[in-house]
């Protein structure tokens, strides 16, 4: 069995850790959905959905057997996580997608959102930046 995930950062088609993690998906396609990308404290992205800006991502089919895997490595279940997993449906395609827990919405820094919502575009540029202690 399957899931439809949409992954907007780390784990987008041809960044390290996808290779890793999704041996076993599927790549779909790439589409773009509403709402904005901050950076975390940590350096990572999150999605806030939300009617103003777009954020770019990519569809992937992933098998059931790597969805704990998935909430692991997003580290969904702990207090600190910026993360919750929730659905959604685009281009008739129902798909989960990890975005920003109603805590971290409450903390927003906007001075940290990712202006152009791609996060293959915002490291290739800052990388040098993400790298710093």
């Amino acid at each position: 069995m399957y899931e439809y995930f949409f992954f907007y950062g780390t784990l987008r088609f041809g960044c390290p850790v996808s290779s890793i993690i999704l041996k076993t998906a599927k790549y779909i396609t790439t589409i773009t959905l509403h709402g904005n990308l901050y950076l975390t404290e940590d350096k990572y992205p999150v999605f806030v959905p939300g009617s103003s800006g777009t954020v770019v991502g990519d569809i992937f089919e992933v098998p059931s057997n790597l969805i704990t895997q998935l909430d692991d490595y997003e580290d969904i279940n702990s207090q600190y996580s910026p993360y919750k997993r929730v659905k959604m449906i685009k281009n008739n395609i129902t798909f989960w997608v990890y975005a920003a827990n109603e805590n971290f919405i409450k903390q927003l820094n906007k001075s940290k959102k990712i202006p152009s919502g791609d996060w293959i575009k915002f490291i290739k540029k800052h990388r040098h930046k993400l790298v710093e202690k």
